[in-house]
C-alpha cells in the first residue's frame, strides 16, 4: 500500500467522514494520528490528563503511559489543537468503526492507505524537514532504529537538479 499522505489528500479524507459524533471523533483522532505519529490503539486510549499545554511554545505535550511494548514516551500535537483538546474527556469510537469507516473512505477517495498510514505520513514528512532519525525513533517509540531507517527511503524525493536532466 501507498501509505503515506499529502496534504490534500488528508484534507479530502478529512472531508469525507461523516457529519455524525462518530465521523467527528473520528475526524480528531486521525488529525492526532497525524500530527503526533502515535498508533491508533495509543489514541483511542488517550486521556486528558496525559495532555499538558505549554503556551510559551504553542505545543501540547503527550504522555503516552503504555504504548506498544508497555512503554511510557512523549509526543507532541501543535498548540492550534488545544482549543478542541481542553474539552476533550475521551474517545468512545471502537477500532472497528475506526479501521471499517477509514479503509471504505481510503478506497471511495482512490487512497491505498489506512488510519496507520496516518502515522507514515508523519514520519515521512518529519525525515523530508529534517528531524533527526533517533528523535523521530523515540517519538515514534521504535526500540530499534533500523525500524525507523524505511521512513529514510520513503521520504526520499526525486532532487532538482536530477529533474533538469530531462
Amino acid at each position: 500500500k501507498e501509505k503515506v499522505l499529502t496534504d490534500e489528500q488528508f484534507d479530502a479524507f478529512l472531508a469525507a467522514l461523516p457529519d455524525s459524533h462518530n465521523g467527528n471523533e473520528l475526524n480528531l483522532a486521525a488529525v492526532i494520528s497525524r500530527y503526533s505519529g502515535a498508533r491508533l490503539s495509543e489514541v483511542l486510549a488517550m486521556h486528558p490528563e496525559q495532555l499538558k499545554f505549554n503556551e510559551d511554545d504553542d505545543v501540547i505535550t503527550w504522555a503516552i503511559p503504555n504504548g506498544k511494548g508497555n512503554k511510557s514516551r512523549l509526543t507532541w500535537l501543535p498548540g492550534s489543537l488545544w482549543h478542541v483538546l481542553q474539552d476533550f474527556s475521551g474517545f468512545t469510537i471502537s477500532v472497528g468503526y475506526v479501521t471499517v469507516t477509514t479503509n471504505r473512505i481510503m478506497r471511495k477517495l482512490g487512497l491505498r492507505s489506512s488510519f496507520h498510514g496516518l502515522r507514515h505520513t508523519m514520519a515521512t514528512n518529519a525525515i523530508r524537514k529534517g528531524m533527526p532519525i533517533n528523535e523521530l525513533a523515540d517519538i515514534l517509540g521504535h526500540s530499534d532504529i533500523n525500524t525507523t531507517r524505511i521512513y529514510i527511503e520513503t521520504a526520499k524525493e526525486c532532487p532538482e537538479s536530477m529533474k533538469k536532466l530531462w
